[in-house]
């Protein structure tokens, strides 16, 4: 239940700082900033669960989709 918690945090505090944000839906489908983010979480999830290739290629995918890189 965290995750979902955050997902909407995360969604707010974009919703909140960028004032060309117009709605949650356009910030959860057209920030690469917030995937990323997203990304980050659940591959750092796997990683302290000992899954680090699979967290490794989530992370290696995210900075292909969104140009952002943040280790697991």
């Amino acid at each position: 239940m965290r995750f979902l918690e955050n997902v909407i945090a995360d969604i707010d505090v974009a919703l909140t700082r960028d004032p060309a944000a117009r709605n949650r839906i356009e910030v959860m489908l057209a920030y690469p900033g917030v995937h990323a983010l997203w990304a980050y979480r659940v591959s750092h999830f796997l990683w302290n669960h000992r899954l680090k290739l699979i967290a490794r290629v989530l992370s290696n995918w995210s900075r292909s989709a969104t140009g952002i890189e943040i280790h697991p």
